[in-house]
């Protein structure tokens, strides 16, 4: 199966996620939900950079399936291990949908993941890696 450019690029590791033609597949008003943002993020250079420091913190995605609904929107379903603090290995299995405009650029990004235990199992390294990418209100539930 030919998987869409963005999984190509992010299957390719470090190396497809930091290139420019990554960052060019990304329109400059693209907004990103994702399950560790307490907000929508709606800028393309922190979107970018979430997406490296998430790729680079938890491996880079096995993309299992791709659809297309014919209207913009390409749905990846993907899976990678993770490790417990048991040294048990999880499957954590997630989806990723982009939106394309017209203009053939990403405008829109999705992510879920589950099970919810074994991203939980993410969380509490994760949150402060990617936080260095992020301002607090996206990250930050708790004041201290």
């Amino acid at each position: 199966m030919s998987f869409h450019r963005f999984a190509a690029l992010t299957q390719q590791g470090e190396s497809g996620v930091t290139s420019a033609e990554y960052e060019a597949l990304f329109a400059p008003d693209v907004t990103l939900n994702g399950p560790f943002l307490l907000k929508q993020l709606s800028d393309k250079k922190l979107t970018v950079r979430f997406l490296n420091e998430v790729f680079a913190f938890v491996g880079y995605p096995k993309y299992t399936h791709q659809y297309n609904d014919g209207l913009g929107t390409t749905l990846f379903l993907w899976e990678g291990p993770v490790k417990g603090p048991d040294g048990r290995t999880f499957t954590l299995e997630g989806s990723l949908a982009i939106t394309e405009g017209e203009d053939g650029l990403i405008h829109k990004v999705i992510s879920y993941l589950r099970p919810l235990q074994v991203g939980a199992l993410l969380m509490g390294t994760m949150v402060p890696s990617v936080a260095s990418a992020l301002p607090k209100e996206y990250w930050e539930a708790t004041k201290k």
